[in-house]
């Protein structure tokens, strides 16, 4: 008897996991919806920001970020490793990204083991960041929406990002430049103000005429709230994608990390798998 009660205590759980997670995913797919229905609705694009210095005037001819003027939003699928319980674990990820206004939602699987995984929905939506992480794609782990932290440390992540569809630094798409002194040859000053959120980071130019390197001052969540920490991301690899940009250069790999005085903490390595447009 006392097996048949615990068969039918499992048998509940998973039902209860199960439709917690496809009510989960069905949220997510609704988020993706209103990141793009709102730029269509709020894009930037009459914005001044004719200004751009010489570096960045070479990567946009470079990668031709003009050919995709009418790109709506840019989805990319993803497949890396995250440093998540002390460990790299992998993940698989499918990213919407909006192009006429800042906007995105980052659908990753990261899996713990066999039978363990967290699907951990990231996303950034009419000046509100934030992110649900849930184990089995049910159990709340982490869920944290609409604070400043947030909010500025998702539009960072959605102006670091810029590389992977870069019509959204075109002039006119809401980005501020800035020169950087003579001595800091090849970087670059973005600023982007939306709603009530401003980030700002420098960008590095190489040799080549593509961006390599983005850093600046985000949130980093602590134990004792959110502090903003240096943090660095770059890309390499750079290439094409017949679904995405039109022939736009995109970097197909990268690596994010925290700086701290004695030295870079990375937590993303990733690589694009397929990127498509969405008009």
């Amino acid at each position: 008897m006392t097996w048949i009660v615990v068969g039918i205590f499992l048998v509940a759980l998973a039902s209860i996991v199960a439709i917690r997670a496809r009510a989960f995913r069905r949220s997510v797919r609704q988020r993706v919806r209103d990141v793009i229905e709102h730029s269509e609705r709020h894009g930037l694009d009459e914005l001044a920001g004719a200004e751009v210095p010489e570096p960045i005037r070479r990567y946009l001819a470079a990668v031709c970020a003009h050919r995709a003027r009418d790109t709506k939003a840019v989805e990319i699928e993803q497949r890396g490793t995250f440093w998540l319980t002390g460990r790299w674990q992998p993940f698989v990820a499918t990213q919407v990204s909006t192009v006429r206004e800042p906007g995105f939602v980052w659908d990753a699987k990261i899996r713990m083991g066999p039978l363990l995984h967290v699907r951990v929905a990231d996303s950034y939506l009419a000046g509100e960041g934030g992110v649900d992480a849930r184990l089995l794609g049910a159990i709340v782990v982490a869920n944290d929406y609409g604070t400043r932290a947030m909010n500025c440390g998702s539009l960072s992540r959605y102006l670091a990002e810029a590389p992977f569809y870069p019509s959204a630094l075109l002039p006119g798409r809401g980005v501020r430049w800035e020169t950087s002194r003579p001595e800091e040859e090849g970087w670059a000053r973005a600023t982007l103000s939306h709603q009530n959120n401003t980030v700002s980071l420098r960008f590095h130019v190489g040799d080549d005429d593509l961006i390599d390197t983005v850093e600046g001052l985000r949130y980093r969540a602590t134990d004792t709230g959110a502090e903003q920490t240096l943090w660095r991301g770059r890309f390499w690899d750079y290439g094409t994608s017949e679904d995405a940009e039109d022939g736009v250069w995109v970097p197909q790999q990268g690596e994010v990390a925290w700086v701290f005085a004695e030295g870079e903490q990375p937590y993303w390595r990733g690589r694009v798998e397929r990127a498509r447009d969405i008009r």
